[in-house]
């Protein structure tokens, strides 16, 4: 399977991407030997059937081949187009006595190369097939999970260290199924945004989120600020910064009460794309968080141009803040970094109170974890906003 072809009639048009298909496929016979089969299959998803020995040399070989040959640039109708390919094995007898399950079971390998990186090779196991059965499973009720009412937002407060009172909270996005129970955010958000779901959810939580805004503010319980997860798939589109205005408009909110949380990975897929999203979003005046600092590929270079106004400290490096030299070194830099660049520095993760000790006496703004409060459903969390609850109580 080609990955990310519909890219190329995004970028060229239909008819550059139908020659391209043409190329590939006279690439893939060129591959084979003779008495091997390649056949289209549909879209942009081949086919090839081949007569092998046990050890699997000429399969090996030829996947190889074509993993390499992709690589290289096809020229199509004038332009140069590059492609990769993810590609799934399943071998008779071992996995299937019948073509049918043969095809069934090369596709479950291709759902896996595609989700361990594309441009690569798997071969078929059982687990993979209990595995993707599983990830069905969701895909089949994430749909209409929201016109069914499964999800529900949560909000884990956010404490400042010096004063210790509350200064807002994360929205926490949580979905129980009658069907799957409570299925964890890392299970269902990336197929969320795999299967073009991730926009309506995203949507859908924003939505929630300023409205309970608005009803705190009704309630005289203050302009609580919350800081709203973005994907990476929600930030690349443009509709998502449109519907971040409109959502502000529709409730009567300050753009400073909400905020916007994204990772490393999502802006630097495309930094000069996401530089004016940021921009655009701090021109609105929504306050700008990078989650999970430290985990991902994010360069000092990069770091000093976007407009972030929150760098949050990941929790693996808070679990042992307190006792490893090198989490407490990792911690001091991430909270010393942040100030230079005029960032506030929240740890996420907070479970201890040698942790928020140590966190508080090195610098660090604000904090957030179970050592003061795990994420609250709406109504718990308005108690505690009624209560004026803060870390001196603890």
């Amino acid at each position: 399977d080609l990955d990310r072809f519909k890219n190329i009639n995004d970028s060229f048009g239909a008819p550059v991407g139908d020659q391209a298909l043409q190329a590939v496929a006279t690439f893939l016979g060129a591959c084979v030997r003779e008495g091997d089969t390649v056949s289209r299959q549909g879209g942009d998803e081949f086919q090839i059937i081949l007569r092998d020995e046990a050890l699997l040399d000429a399969t090996l070989t030829i996947v190889d081949t074509i993993l390499l040959g992709l690589r290289d640039d096809l020229m199509v109708d004038g332009s140069h187009i590059s492609l990769t390919t993810s590609v799934g094995i399943a071998l008779y007898p071992n996995d299937g006595d019948s073509l049918d399950d043969l095809v069934r079971h090369a596709d479950t390998a291709l759902f896996r190369a595609k989700e361990t990186g594309r441009d690569n090779y798997a071969f078929f196991t059982e687990r993979m097939d209990s595995d993707v059965r599983a990830r069905l499973a969701i895909q089949h009720q994430l749909r209409g999970a929201i016109a069914r009412g499964e999800f529900e937002v949560h909000y884990q407060p956010q404490m400042c260290l010096r004063s210790g009172v509350m200064l807002g909270a994360e929205a926490l996005l949580r979905w129980n199924n009658p069907v799957l129970g409570e299925v964890v955010p890392s299970r269902f958000i990336p197929l969320a945004e795999e299967y073009g779901l991730i926009t309506a959810i995203g949507e859908w939580v924003l939505d929630v989120v300023c409205a309970q805004i608005r009803r705190w503010s009704e309630d005289g319980l203050g302009a609580i600020k919350i800081a709203v997860n973005l994907s990476g798939g929600q930030f690349a589109q443009d509709r998502t910064l449109r519907y971040v205005e409109e959502i502000l408009r529709k409730y009567g909110i300050a753009p400073a009460c909400l905020g916007i949380e994204i990772t490393e990975g999502a802006v630097m897929g495309d930094p000069d794309k996401a530089l004016v999203g940021l921009r655009r979003l701090k021109d609105i005046g929504v306050g700008i968080s990078l989650d999970d600092f430290g985990t991902g590929y994010s360069s000092l270079g990069y770091l000093k141009r976007f407009p972030i106004d929150v760098l949050k400290i990941d929790k693996s490096f808070v679990d042992d803040v307190a006792t490893s030299t090198n989490d407490a070194a990792i911690a001091l830099s991430v909270i010393s970094l942040g100030h230079n660049l005029n960032m506030r520095v929240i740890a996420e993760g907070v479970e201890t109170r040698e942790q928020m000790v140590f966190l508080r006496e090195h610098g660090c703004d604000e904090m957030q974890g179970y050592f003061f409060s795990a994420a609250l459903d709406a109504e718990e969390f308005t108690v505690m906003l009624r209560e004026h609850k803060n870390l001196s109580a603890i």
